[in-house]
């Protein structure tokens, strides 16, 4: 089963809004994200993320510093037994139109295609409504919110509290 992650909010702590991880001593990992996730990677479970990060297209850092802070948490998983299989980052705002913004489904499609991915066989795990949608966009068939920023999705086929419940949760419901 494939697994798409939002990584603000999931995998390294929710930030306030308007605040963006701009150097690598920002980038760490939420409490008990990479145990979570171990889990996955040791139930064969194929890992990606998909980030907005508009903080690239509002200058508060550039697209290699955006992708340098990427891959230390990347490596900080790694380091801990996880696998992350791909990953995508969005740099643009909403107003800039892209088809990667999450809420649509680009990047989750995009990684779909070039990883043999069927969406209807994945699930995603996100912490805003925004995620939520995009999987459901996406064919994603498993949708978890995460509940920690008190916001309810609709488009959501289940709701977690926290990161260990929603691995729980995938793991409960595999398709393959």
């Amino acid at each position: 089963m494939a697994v798409f992650l939002d990584r603000e909010g999931v995998i390294t702590p929710k930030l306030p809004r308007g605040v963006h991880v701009v150097t690598l001593d920002q980038a760490v990992l939420a409490p008990g994200a990479a145990d979570a996730l171990r889990l996955l990677t040791e139930a064969g479970c194929r890992l990606f993320i998909v980030t907005n990060q508009s903080g690239v297209a509002r200058g508060y850092l550039t697209r290699g510093a955006a992708d340098a802070v990427h891959a230390h948490i990347v490596r900080q998983l790694a380091d801990r037994g996880v696998v992350i299989n791909d990953s995508r980052l969005c740099p643009h705002r909403d107003e800039d139109g892209c088809a990667c913004r999450k809420p649509k489904p680009g990047m989750i499609a995009d990684l779909c295609d070039q990883h043999g991915i069927d969406p209807a066989r994945a699930a995603l795990i996100g912490d805003s409504p925004s995620d939520v949608v995009a999987g459901l966009a996406a064919g994603c068939a498993v949708r978890v919110h995460l509940a920690l920023s008190g916001q309810a999705s609709n488009a959501a086929t289940h709701r977690a509290d926290n990161l260990l419940e929603a691995v729980r949760i995938i793991l409960e419901v595999r398709y393959d």
